[in-house]
């Protein structure tokens, strides 16, 4: 029951705002939004309880943390 749960959670995932479809979103508010991907693939793993979704949530977790590193690195 938990692993149906945690599918439609995923299906629940903030979308993305429609400026960043058109590339009008500042540099600031997609680094803010790949802090939020990477806090909520951390948040997911600690409650997944299928072996299939615990390597889904740390996949997610470490693209979402390359994709913030990325982001520091090009603002300096």
């Amino acid at each position: 029951m938990i692993i149906i749960f945690k599918f439609n959670d995923i299906k629940k995932q903030k979308q993305r705002p429609s400026s960043l479809k058109q590339g009008t979103v500042s540099f600031h508010e997609e680094l803010s939004l790949a802090k939020e991907e990477m806090d909520a693939a951390f948040n997911r793993f600690q409650y997944a309880v299928h072996p299939d979704l615990i390597d889904c949530y740390i996949f997610q977790g470490m693209a979402a943390g390359k994709k913030y590193s990325y982001l520091l690195k090009k603002m300096r």
